[in-house]
């Protein structure tokens, strides 16, 4: 097939039968899936479809994540900063990141990774401050990952849809980043340009709202706009200080 032939060239290995032992192991890890839900590997005529490909709003999804599940916020801590390493690494004199560079990076992928566990994260038990600094971050580390992952929006066509499509998948339901600023972090509000609110009566992600719309957030949430606020770590213990500072 052409997926051994792939992997033999890709991965140097020694024979098509390795390619079949290294499909077989993407198979199970949930790398990609088979377009007709077949459970075996095999050097047939079959189709196979990568995982992020299945699902492409979320940018979490370069596999399904079946691995222990940390902290949410220690995993986001470790996301932030090895996303801070590919921007430093891929910067230029000016400041300005090449983030088509940043992509091809092999470090890219470790931290594609690594997001994927935020779809089993249990941030629905979390104290309201705990949710209120989590999607703060989570939302910042978005929009970062959007950038590289799917372009930066060139118009306001292309913004208005940007914000409602690109998200993370978390705790096994799907969150745009307009659904973490107005769903969750403003209480249910209705995003701009928009005729309704983010989410309806029956959704069951009304339960991460938070129970009263933080207004602070306009001044710590960085969409990549040139007058956004600079990008800080908001922490559980002292969120409420940490958001009246960012407010003056």
């Amino acid at each position: 097939s052409e997926v051994v032939t792939f992997l033999v060239k890709h991965f140097k290995l020694r024979n098509r039968a390795e390619g079949v032992q290294v499909g077989a192991s993407l198979l199970v890890s949930h790398v990609f899936q088979s377009a007709t839900h077949a459970h075996h590997f095999s050097d047939d005529r079959m189709l196979f479809r990568l995982q992020i490909h299945a699902e492409p709003k979320a940018l979490n999804k370069w596999r399904l994540w079946t691995d222990r599940v940390d902290n949410p916020h220690v995993t986001l801590q470790a996301c932030k900063a090895a996303f801070a390493a590919l921007q430093t690494a891929h910067m230029n004199a000016e400041g300005r990141v090449d983030y088509v560079a940043l992509t091809t990076d092999a470090a890219f992928q470790r931290f594609q990774e690594r997001v994927c566990e935020f779809q089993q994260s249990p941030v629905s038990s979390m104290a309201e401050n705990e949710r209120k600094a989590f999607f703060i971050n989570l939302y910042n580390l978005v929009v970062l990952h959007a950038f590289a992952q799917a372009g930066i929006p060139q118009n306001n066509l292309h913004r208005y849809s940007f914000f409602d499509e690109v998200g993370y998948e978390v705790e096994g339901g799907f969150l745009s980043l307009n659904d973490i600023e107005n769903g969750i972090l403003r209480s249910n509000k209705t995003a701009p340009y928009h005729l309704s609110r983010q989410f309806g009566t029956s959704d069951k992600r009304k339960g991460l709202m938070l129970t009263e719309c933080e207004r602070r957030v306009h001044f710590a949430l960085n969409c990549g706009a040139a007058s956004c606020p600079a990008i800080k770590n908001y922490t559980p213990e002292g969120i409420e200080d940490e958001l009246t500072l960012a407010a003056r």
